[in-house]
Order: C-alpha cells, then structure tokens, then sequence
C-alpha cells in the first residue's frame, strides 16, 4: 500500500501537466488566431498604402514616393501555369505544402547561407511575403518577425493557396514603378499576364529580388543570366523539362518602349531609394508604400541650376544624329559630405542609367592629383620639387611608354608646372618614384574603388585603371582637398521618421581624415593654378575655384581615328566640390568626343556652379592654422631655347625664350654683339681683291668664304657684348639693329628680389634680312655710273671701279687700278652712304632702254661723284627706320 499512493500521485501530476500542456497550446492557437484575426485588414489586400514624402535639405517637399502604377490580374484562372510555376519554384518551392510557415525551408536557408558564408536564401515564404508587403513596417526586430508569421498563418487559414499567391502577384514590386504581374507584363513586354511566354515569365520572376538590379531596362543582360537561373531551378523542380528550358533560353525577348516622365530631382530621387536599401536595408516597395518621411541634403537652387543648364542644349557639343553626348554630374558638400545636387543624364528617366553613380568610365588626368599628387606631397615633395619631363620607357610596367600631348618634353618642371599643363611623363615618374602602392593606397582612402590589379599598375597616374570610377566617386575623393584633408563620404538622407515623427533612420557625417592640412592646402593652390593658367581656364569665375580636367584618348589599337572617350572636369571652390563627366553611351568610329575636358566640361561646371552660389558671398581658400604660405622658389637654371628672328615689318629683331619659374620673380638681362654683315665684308674685299688681281694678276684676293672685316672707314666695326634691355617675360624686342651687322644675343635671368643672377643662356645668330637689297642697290649703281662715262675717253679701257673712293688729290686724273687712296679724313662723303637700310634704285622700263643720264654735272670725270643722286634718292621718309628706343617688352 505504501508503494501505491506515491505512483497514483506522480500520475495525478503527469495527468495535470499535459492537461496544462493541451490547454496553453489551445490558448496559444487561440491567441494567435485571435491576434492574426485582428492585425488582418482584408482591404489592404487589394488597396495601396501610404504616400512617403521627401524633403530638401530646409525641410520643404520636393517629392512624393507612392503606388501610382498597378493593375490587378483580372482573371487568375487565365494566367498560364507556368507563369505560376516561376515564381513557387523561385520564392517557396515548398508553398503547397506549409501552413504559412516553413520549418523546413527556414533550416535548409540556414544551411545553405552558413555554407555560402553569407545570405544567398531566404526562409521567408510566399505568404509570410505577402504579410510583410501588407501590414507590417520596416522595423528589423524579433517581434516583427513573430507578427509576420502569425499573419502568414491566419492568412493561411482564411485563404486558399490560389488565392493567396494572386495576392502576392498583385502586390509583389517589379521595378520602375510597377506593382504587380499585369503592370510589370505590360510596362516590360506591352501585353497581358495571360499572353506572356514562358521565357517572359522566368525573367519577370527574377526581378523581385533585386528590380533595379535585374531590370532588363537597365541591364539586359543581367537580366538574361538572371532568366537562366529561374529557368533552372523549374527544370530542377519538374515543372518544365530540359527541352522547354532550352527553348525558353534561346527565346528572345523583346522589350516594350520604355516610358519617359520628367519629375523634378528624379535621379535624386532614384538616388536615395538605393542609398535606404543598402545603407538601412529598406526596399523599394516599402519606401513606396510605407508612409514615410524622408529628409534629405538636397539644395534646392543648386539642383534647379543642374536641371536648367543640363535641359540646354547650348552647354553641350553637337552630337552624332543617333546617338547623343551624355554627361552626369553631382554636387557635394564637402563639410559634410551631402549630395546637394545631381544631374544622371540630358534625358533622364526613372529608374534609368544614372551617368552621376554609374562606375564605368576612366577618369584621365583628373586622378592625377589622387593617385600621384597627394601622395607625393604627403611623402614630403613640395609643390615647386623639379620632376622629370622626359619620354621614358618602363620595362617594369610591360614597356609603357607615357607619352605628352604634342610631343613636348622639357627636361625637367616644377610639380606646379605639370599639374598646372597636366603633363603626362611627370606625373608617370613621380609615382614611379614614390611607389604605384602608394598612389593605390591613397586612393582606397580617399574612397574610390580599385581593382586589385591596380595595386601594380603604373598606368593609373593617368588614370588608367582597371574598372571605372563615377562623378559621384570622383567627387567624394576631391573633398578631402577641400575640407583640410578630411574626406567626406556622401550621402543624400539625413534622417527617415515615420508619419508621426517616430525616428527610425539618422545619418551623421562620416569622414576619414587622409592627409595633412598642409598638403591639402598645397594641393589647392596647384588646382587653382589649374584654372588660373593650365588646362582649366574655362572653369573660371567670380569666386575661388580649383579642379582638374581629364582627357581618355581613343586606343589606337582599336580605332582608327584621333579622338577622347571621355571628358572631365573635377572641382570646388570655399563651399562647395563638384565632378562633371561627358562621352557617348557607346564610343565607336563614329561617337566619339572631339573635345578635351578643359573645353565643355569645364565650361558646364561654371555655369551650374554660378548659378547654384548665386547669392552666397565670395570667398577665398583659407589658409589653415600653422600652415606656412606656399612662396615659390626663384629658380635660376639654364635658359636653352632662346630663340631670335627679324622681323621687317617692325624693323626690328625679336627674341623669345620659356620663362622660368615663378613667373613674376625672374627677370632676364638682354646682352648682344655685332659683328659685320658676311655679305658686306665679302663685297668689299671682293672689290679690292679685283683691283690687285689686275694689276698683280699673282696676287689673289681672300679665299671664296673667307670672313673678313669692313675697313674702319666704313663705320661697320665690331661691337662687344652689351647690355642692351631688360625683360619680365619670355619676350624682348631689339629695334635699334642695322644691316650692315649679324647680331649675337643671350639671356641672363637674376632674381628680382636679391639680384642673384644665374648662368647664360644658349645664343641666337641673327642676320638683318633686307641686306640682300642694299648688295643689289650698290651693284644696280655701278652699273649706271659706268654707262654714264663718255665714250671719247678711253674707250678701250676697262672702266674703273666706282666703287672705290675717288682719288681726291688729282681730281683730273683717273686713279690707277689697285690704288688705295686716303680719302677723306673727315669722313664726309664716304663711299658707299650705307649708313641705313637703303631702298633699290629704279629700275629699268622694258623696251624704253636705259633710265635717262642726270642733265647737271660738276665734273665729267668718271670717278667724279655725282652732283646729284640717282632717281629714288634720297628714299620715302616712310622707307627710313625711324629711332626709337631699344628694346621693348
């Protein structure tokens, strides 16, 4: 008896335990029937949802995020099966047989995704789906999660499965604006679910995961591969054999017009619907329908400046017939990083190809100051450090041989020289000096993304990498410049609350401070020199600015013809950095750019930038706190290409050479000598050579070529080196030059704060042309004075040279042949007057014989000068170089 009390009471409990076991499951069942009963609106099924609002950055509307497209499938039981099967075989293979909630599904998703390393299945089912699309909120929490699969279940038990999975197809989001089946059928292939063929069905199946991503509008083939999948996993569950899934691959699809609609800030828009699903894990469909407000950093002028200058088409180059110039462009704070403004194309469309995010272009030089420059300067380069310019070969790097723009090379320039004309062979060597790693390092930080490829890539200091870079991108990098070396990440939301002001979303700005105030000031002063001097001077205004421009040449290997890919501007002023790109969607033979990015882009960049800071006051760059100014040292090198030519309409030579470095600090003496004209000394000598010949026929004059000197009787005596002027420029004009004399300059620069001179410069040989008219004058005189010798006075006699000074001790007397007289003392009345240019003689008439012989004479001696000058002497007073001062500049 004993032993059976305890047993009749330990079966007492066990009784009361399960009884209490039945009874809390009967009362859970029935709690959650109840609560499923009471979170189901049944006309949330078929109605929409609640608007979002989005708002700038002062907080007034801009936009609204709603349901605006959605048809219902007017009868399900025409929608072909397999249009069915698609979407089961791709979001719930199990649907048919869970209750709303699939243990198994949730514990095979939880394998696959711990084998895969991250999420790649969901263990959400259809309906559970349909629960979330409906009633519930964005929240990301465990008591979501449990009313969700309450909902599923009490959907389940009101619903049959046909009915549920119509109310998924005519909820479920598809991109572009388009909820549900019959929208998506007839906005992507411009038919009815009913007509759609098995190819179409897979592809529409593929978008719910990710519709902007798979959009067939946006990527095609993305879109195709995606199709490939669903079309695999039917095969797999035996909806479809292996032979209607080849045909149904090898369909083509045929995609209907897309719609075009113009809303203020669409790509903006577009924009922060991504930035919410990847930053805060929204998707579309609930931004859409959620009720929310969303407030974002959008500036209101500055986008309706973006919007005003893309809209005309006068800021852009004539495109091609077919096919037309695009461009993107994005506005940032760089304080912050906000994204105050953005253009995605001309004619951009919702949901488009966004040329402001799309990351698929070489940014050219304009990564020069990212990938070599800023490095540079944080490895202690200074900003007037002598770089190389010089063709060079890097075996290292495939035999790339980085070439400039023209042909030019000049030894060696400042760092301010070569970012200033974006010279190519500089920037080249600079990374090679200081290491391709590092420049790839300093990019990573300044947030653009790099290939590892790249890491070894030398051709990135122009911007040569393996993947391509978007505005967006390009700007995010240029704020460090800005901003005293702090890059700011961009973003567009600042915050997402809810209807009633409930905070679910808040953004603070987020930086990364990647160098030195110091070189990001030094790096500014060179971008400013950019658009004061270099390549951007069509970025110009106003106010402050810097930037860089960016050219992408056609590859040579693959096009035939001259021409860019790509053209850039990247820049900012005190507030504000913006990136401009322009290309063809499609570059070939026949679109391609015929402008560098110092032309349009540059020029598109001033103007939004004007009218997006109109009102704001002018500024300047500020110095930060303990950062010395950048003064230019006075480089005194060698001047080697000076150069010097005549030039006859001012009578005067003209001398030209590269200025050195810093403009403004280096002046240059002027030195020159004279030595006499070849042709004069060879005249002369040749005429007494002339006259010794014929009386010592074995006396020979000075060898044919052989310099000789003037005698000093003719004024034409050499002249030493003498300073003759001054220059603050790469210019001087010598105009006190005579052409009896070839001229012989150099340069000599000095610093024009110490006086500090540096070493001559390479000379330039100068011969006054129009010599050659004063040699035919003497010859075309001689001539007439021997046809003007009486024929009765030795007629037999060779006539003298009248040329030679007569002999003035025996006036009657002809000299004789050789004779050297005296002359005068004096020195009035030398022979030949070439004291200056002179004109040429008049020349003979044709067929009127010789020019008429002077009526007057004092003497008929034949070596007598004559009284009277020849006709056209003396010249025109406007044939006279007339004095002025020496040297100009």
């Amino acid at each position: 008896m004993s032993q059976t009390k305890p047993r009749r009471k330990k079966g007492r409990v066990i009784r009361i335990a399960l009884l209490l076991a039945v009874l809390l499951a009967v009362f859970s069942i029935a709690g959650v029937v109840i609560a499923g009963e009471m979170m189901i609106d049944e006309t949330k099924l078929t109605q929409m949802s609640q608007t979002s609002t989005v708002y700038d950055a002062d907080g007034q509307e801009i936009a609204s995020l709603y349901v605006e497209n959605r048809k219902l499938i007017e009868d399900f039981d025409k929608v072909p099966d397999y249009v069915r099967d698609a979407f089961i075989a791709t979001e719930d293979r199990r649907f048919y047989k869970h209750f709303g909630v699939d243990p198994i599904g949730i514990l095979r998703a939880l394998v696959v995704n711990l084998q895969a390393g991250r999420t790649v299945e969901g263990g959400s089912t259809i309906t559970q789906q349909l629960a979330k699309l409906t009633y519930l909120t964005h929240d990301r929490t465990l008591s979501r999660k449990i009313k969700e699969a309450i909902i599923a279940v009490n959907l389940e038990r009101k619903f049959s499965k046909d009915e549920i999975l119509e109310m998924y197809l005519n909820q479920v989001y598809f991109g572009h604006g388009a909820y549900g089946i019959e929208t998506a059928s007839q906005l992507y292939f411009g038919k009815s679910v009913t007509e759609l063929t098995l190819g179409e069905a897979a592809l529409l199946a593929g978008l719910p995961k990710a519709p902007n991503d798979y959009s067939p509008f946006n990527d095609l083939q993305k879109a195709m591969e995606r199709r490939k999948v669903i079309l695999k996993l039917m095969e797999e569950q035996q909806y479809i054999t292996a032979e209607e899934r080849q045909m149904a691959e090898r369909e083509e699809i045929r995609l209907a017009e897309r719609p075009k609609r113009k809303t203020f800030a669409q790509a903006y828009l577009d924009y922060l619907v991504k930035e919410a699903e990847k930053k805060y894990g929204f998707t579309e469909a609930e931004l859409y329908r959620g009720g929310y407000k969303i407030y974002t950093n959008l500036n209101r002028q500055a986008q309706e400046a973006i919007e005003a200058v893309f809209a005309d088409d006068q800021y852009f180059p004539k495109s091609a017939d077919d096919q037309k110039i695009e461009s993107g462009m994005v506005i940032l704070d760089h304080q912050t990083g906000g994204i105050l403004a953005m253009a995605g194309g001309r004619d951009y469309v919702p949901k488009g190809l966004n040329w402001a995010t799309q990351r698929d272009r070489q940014p050219g030089s304009s990564f020069k100051p990212i990938a070599v420059y800023g490095p540079a300067l944080e490895e202690g380069w200074s900003p007037y450090d002598l770089l190389v310019d010089k063709k060079i070969t890097y075996k290292e790097y495939g035999n790339w041989t980085p070439t400039n723009p023209g042909g030019r090379y000049r030894g060696q320039v400042t760092m301010m020289t070569a970012v200033t004309d974006s010279i190519n062979a500089s920037a080249a060597w600079l990374l090679n000096e200081i290491g391709v790693e590092k420049g790839y390092e300093f990019a990573t930080r300044l947030g653009v993304p790099m290939a590892e490829q790249d890491r070894h890539n030398l051709a990135i200091s122009l911007g040569g990498l393996t993947h391509g870079v978007s505005p967006l991108d390009m700007a995010q990098a240029y704020t460090a410049f800005g901003n005293n070396g702090k890059m700011m990440r961009a973003y567009a939301i600042q915050k997402i609350t809810t209807q009633d002001d409930r905070l679910i979303v808040q953004a603070e700005p987020n930086g990364e401070t990647v160098m030195s105030p110091q070189s990001a000031y030094y790096m500014t002063r060179m971008l400013e020199n950019v658009v004061k001097e270099g390549t951007g001077k069509n970025a110009r205004m106003d106010r402050a600015v810097a930037g860089k421009t960016g050219t992408v040449a056609l590859d040579p290997k693959v096009f035939k013809v001259n021409g860019n890919k790509d053209a850039w501007f990247v820049g900012y002023t005190p507030e504000w950095t913006a990136a401009v790109w322009m290309g063809y969607p499609k570059t070939d033979e026949k679109h391609y750019l015929k402008f560098s990015g110092g032309s349009y882009p540059a020029k598109l960049f001033k103007e939004v930038m004007r009218r997006a800071l109109k009102g704001h006051p002018v500024t300047q760059f500020e110095r930060p706190e303990g950062v010395a100014e950048l003064i230019p040292p006075v480089q005194l090198t060698q001047i080697t290409d000076l150069k010097g030519q005549y030039n006859p309409a001012q009578q005067a030579i003209e001398l030209s050479w590269t200025p050195l470095e810093p403009e403004g600090a280096v002046g240059y003496r002027v030195y020159r000598r004279a030595e006499p004209a070849n042709w004069l000394g060879q005249w002369l000598n040749g005429r007494k050579g002339e006259q010794k010949n014929e009386e010592n026929p074995q006396e020979q004059g000075p060898a044919e070529g052989q310099p000789s000197e003037a005698p000093p009787e003719l004024g034409v005596a050499p002249q030493g080196d003498t300073l003759i002027g001054e220059s603050r420029e790469g210019y001087f004009r010598d105009e006190g030059v005579d052409s009896r004399y070839t001229y012989t300059y150099y340069v000599i620069p000095y610093n024009l704060k110490t006086g500090e001179e540096g070493p001559k410069s390479n000379e330039a040989v100068v011969e006054v042309t129009g010599s050659g008219n004063l040699k035919d004058y003497l010859k075309e005189w001689e001539k007439r004075w021997k046809n003007e010798r009486p024929e009765e006075e030795n007629p037999q006699e060779e006539q003298p040279d009248p040329t030679q000074p007569p002999d003035g001790n025996n006036p009657q007397q002809p000299p004789s042949e050789g004779d050297d007289s005296e002359g005068n003392d004096s020195g009035e009345g030398i022979w030949p007057p070439v004291n200056g240019l002179l004109p040429k003689p008049p020349q003979e008439e044709k067929g009127k014989g010789k020019p008429e012989q002077p009526a007057n004479r004092q003497s008929t001696h034949p070596d007598a000068l004559p009284s009277e000058p020849p006709d056209g002497w003396p010249p025109e007073q406007s044939q006279v170089p007339t004095p002025v001062q020496r040297g100009t500049y």
